[in-house]
């Protein structure tokens, strides 16, 4: 292959990093807009990098100087340009990075909270049915159980977006179970307020069961992304530790 074919093929590959630049420019908007709507971390880092990756950026600009000039045969200023791109770049994989990082940790919070609700949610109820059983005023238990249908439908929307139970395949099946449970406490709810335990049993009980299956689904979701997390950071350890 001669030196203008090199040149030329160069300067194409050089053509595909702006468009593919613009394609990561587009995803990277659509990714910014959806974490801002569930006011998730990272969004910052998002948008710089958005913003690195535009038709405008040095990225793209590097890149598109640098194909005009390895087409016109300028090797030095092809060169120095194309050392421009890749400078640019290596920003650019940063603040993805940094975002994925922020995301994640964010995500991981509200995961966290959302299974400490959860729990608290799960007792209360398992504590209703043990007053129910007792033969506690109906109507009193009525309100702790309107509480619980409320609480578990909040916990229901708020499953729709952490991304840690996607990513596990669990977030159908706990955003599902949370629904049920919602349900259930309201039926067991309006019963109780009717002075009619002996119907409230029922639902209560279903009630009480959903928390319980949709924790389990939050649990292994937390405990399979810890791990994945502990066996990455002993990766780059033992990486760290063979390239000294």
């Amino acid at each position: 292959m001669s030196p203008e074919q090199r040149m030329r093929g160069m300067a194409n590959q050089q053509r595909d990093i702006k468009s593919e630049l613009k394609d990561l420019a587009d995803r990277l908007e659509k990714t910014a807009g959806s974490a801002q709507e569930q006011n998730l971390a990272g969004v910052g880092e998002l948008q710089q990098a958005q913003k690195q990756a535009g038709e405008k950026s040095h990225a793209g600009e590097a890149a598109q100087k640098s194909a005009e000039a390895m087409q016109a045969a300028k090797a030095e200023e092809a060169q120095r340009e194309a050392a421009k791109a890749a400078k640019a770049l290596d920003q650019l994989a940063n603040s993805i990075q940094s975002a994925a990082q922020k995301t994640a940790a964010g995500d991981m919070k509200q995961l966290a909270a959302a299974m400490k609700k959860l729990q608290a949610l799960s007792k209360e109820q398992s504590d209703i049915n043990k007053d129910l059983a007792a033969k506690k005023e109906p109507s009193q238990l009525g309100e702790r159980e309107e509480k619980i249908s409320a609480g578990a439908k909040e916990l229901a929307d708020a499953a729709e977006k952490l991304e840690t139970l996607r990513q596990n395949g669990r977030q159908n099946t706990t955003r599902d179970k949370l629904d049920d449970a919602s349900k259930q406490a309201d039926s067991a709810a309006k019963a109780m307020k009717s002075q009619d335990a002996q119907s409230a049993r029922s639902p209560a009980e279903n009630a009480e069961k959903a928390l319980n299956q949709a924790l389990s689904e939050v649990e292994r979701a937390a405990g399979k992304t810890m791990e994945d997390k502990a066996r990455e950071a002993m990766s780059v350890a033992k990486a760290a530790r063979e390239n000294q």
